[in-house]
């Protein structure tokens, strides 16, 4: 006999006192236990007039599941039934529901097949592919397993979250009892029950802990906002397991598990196992970084350095892609150059039978003096290649001649356009990478971005909304409801955005900066000049940093200090970008030096900066000129501008 955890579904022995799986307390009372209330069907009983039930292989605290034949198909079937107690709870149903409309909204040889959701005298179930074989948990009672086979079943599981991933289901319950293997070492991936679909309204009540707490992310945990990379904790946490014989957190009640996740670090694996090759460990550990930020930041990432832990053979061909260098003569264009990089690692893992290593491997190597050869034998790789950003629009036209569908390749030719100032090619650019690809984050945030500084929010709107609800948690993704709500006008909201990518990454340079420059639209000058004092701090001799101390000692109205901080770098940049030469503008306009205002307005416009409404009206540093006949003269051309750039 055994007792059903009615947080987790698990089964427990009846002598024991807690969930093996989540730590939860088990009440053993007759009264609650679900195993003895559930209605359990007779054998060769004919369900929905096709299904024969065969005999039951499973049951747990939501229902029972049947082996059953499928009479009309002619093939076998498994058939989960939710209790008829939980088919009259409209939440429980509801949920039962969800688990089929993910499923079924993926195809793939790693995911357990759903075929319908019925209903059959009074009880819910879901037809889905019958499985042959044992789930992981049953499999890891034996102890540690064999190092390349778990990869192996890892790097499958992987390849099945990728996909729910690329589909916007996040599954939140990935455990070793939700992994099924066949006799043939193949796996499937079962029970989304707890999956939030990107395209539903999401069942979790607010500050619920939802999850089996052996395999909870920290965020998760503390019952917070998830994303994708709550799948990839799980994951980790689940290979530490199959590796070692043991979980990473071993707590027997709920509570003190949960503390431990937040707080603690799990046994090194290579003190509990000798044999384990370095690079899996690295893998396991950038897994359960408690740190969201600091955790693979997509799965497809965490495949490629399993894949590389694999004694590969030396004719399969591998590549790294080591961080691209920043040529330009002020050293601000490192976002760019960074991005590149990313990029060229999306184009060629797209080639069949070319490994290679992941963003998250190559990145490492910024900055690093360490020779090519060096570094192609520290990572078992065949080629390494190295650039600069100078060569960015020649990667593109051979990346798009090569692939003419590319939505990377697109994205960094409008990327390039829009660094040159050539805003309308750029936004054609990057709605071809968009068509594509709807889900090329890069691509929306820059096209948003465009939008914004040709004044067309009602454009940069839907974009914004659809980036947001893609991914919220890259901290650079906020750059497009920044100055989306900046170019309307809406300080307050273009603040509250800030202060979301701050919390995100607190360190980077360009957040901080588009801070100080919302707090000066602000006017909060104390809180505007801690953040020059943190820049200072943290990235000092950078023109970011200059820009953002011209502006607050200009909105200080300190004319000497702000004539002091525009450096010959900040001149030379403003001269080629829209963002540089419109914060001259600002600066200029605020210690009253109308005439440079004016000058340095004009080359943001010949850069792409042709927003009409934000320099005729809503930007409020730009007062002391607006009357000057001069600004007014100008502005007519403004609004041409403006006009002729279409959507």
């Amino acid at each position: 006999m055994s007792t059903s955890c009615t947080k987790c579904n698990s089964e427990n022995p009846d002598n024991q006192k807690f969930c093996g799986d989540c730590g939860a307390k088990l009440d053993t009372s007759e009264n609650i236990s679900m195993t003895k209330t559930l209605k359990t069907l007779e054998r060769s009983q004919t369900i929905a007039g096709k299904y024969k039930l065969l005999e039951e292989v499973g049951r747990g605290g939501m229902g029972i599941v049947y082996k059953a034949k499928d009479t009309r198909l002619d093939r076998t079937v498994a058939l989960k039934f939710l209790s008829e107690e939980l088919t009259k709870d409209e939440e429980s149903k509801q949920r039962f529901i969800l688990e089929a409309k993910a499923a079924a909204a993926l195809n793939h040889p790693r995911i357990c097949t759903i075929y319908e959701i019925e209903e059959a005298d009074s009880q819910s179930f879901i037809a889905m592919e019958y499985i042959d074989g044992q789930t992981l948990k049953d499999k890891l009672k034996s102890g540690p397993q064999e190092i390349d086979k778990m990869k192996h079943i890892a790097i499958q599981i992987a390849e099945g979250l990728k996909e729910a991933h690329d589909k916007g289901i996040i599954h939140r319950d990935i455990k070793p009892a939700n992994i099924m293997l066949t006799e043939k070492g193949e796996i499937k991936i079962t029970d989304f029950g707890l999956a939030k679909l990107s395209w539903s309204a999401d069942l979790t009540k607010p500050s619920t802990i939802l999850g089996t707490a052996a395999y909870m992310s920290p965020e998760q945990a503390r019952s917070e906002e998830v994303d994708h990379r709550t799948d990839i904790w799980a994951l980790g946490a689940m290979l530490y397991e199959m590796i070692s014989g043991d979980r990473p957190f071993q707590k027997s009640r709920e509570q003190a598990m949960i503390f431990a996740i937040l707080n603690d670090k799990p046994t090194p694996l290579s003190l509990l196992r000798s044999d384990i090759p370095a690079q899996i460990e690295q893998v396991v550990n950038k897994a359960l970084e408690k740190k969201v930020s600091q955790r693979y930041q997509n799965i497809q990432d965490m495949i490629q350095d399993l894949k590389l832990s694999i004694n590969l053979p030396k004719t399969e061909k591998s590549i790294v892609v080591l961080p691209f260098d920043d040529m330009s003569p002020n050293k601000d264009n490192e976002y760019f150059s960074d991005g590149l990089t990313e990029e060229i690692i999306s184009d060629l893992s797209s080639i069949h039978d070319l490994l290679v290593i992941s963003r998250s491997s190559a990145m490492t190597y910024k900055g690093t003096k360490k020779k090519v050869k060096e570094i192609g034998e520290e990572l078992s790789v065949q080629y390494v290649l190295e650039g600069t950003v100078r060569k960015a629009g020649k990667y593109a036209e051979k990346a798009l001649a090569l692939n003419p569908i590319s939505s990377h390749a697109y994205g960094l030719m409008g990327a390039i356009h829009e660094q040159r100032g050539n805003i309308l090619e750029a936004a054609k650019n990057l709605k071809r990478a968009v068509e594509i690809n709807p889900n090329n984050t890069e691509a929306l945030m820059m096209l948003s971005f465009v939008y914004a500084i040709a004044g067309k929010g009602y454009a940069a709107h839907p974009i914004t909304e659809h980036l947001m609800n893609i991914d919220s948690f890259t901290p650079s993704n906020h750059f497009s409801p920044i100055f989306l709500h900046m170019s309307e006008g809406q300080f307050d909201l273009a603040l509250k955005s800030c202060r979301r990518a701050y919390e995100l990454d607190s360190q980077n340079p360009a957040i901080l900066f588009c801070t100080s420059w919302t707090l000066a639209f602000n006017k909060l000058s104390d809180e505007l000049q801690k953040i020059v004092e943190l820049m200072n701090k943290n990235c000092p001799d950078t023109v970011l940093t200059a820009t953002a101390q011209s502006l607050q000692y200009a909105l200080q109205g300190k004319k000497q200090k702000t004539h002091e901080t525009i450096t010959p770098d900040f001149i030379s940049l403003a001269q080629s970008d829209h963002i540089f030469s419109y914060v001259l503008a600002d600066c200029y306009a605020l210690i009253g030096e109308n005439k440079k205002s004016l000058d340095w307005l004009k080359t943001a416009v010949k850069n792409g900066r042709i927003d009409y409404p934000f320099i005729s009206e809503y930007d409020p540093l730009l007062e002391n000129i607006r009357k000057e006949p001069r600004f007014k003269k100008f502005m007519h051309h403004v609004k041409q501008e403006w006009k002729n750039f279409e959507v």
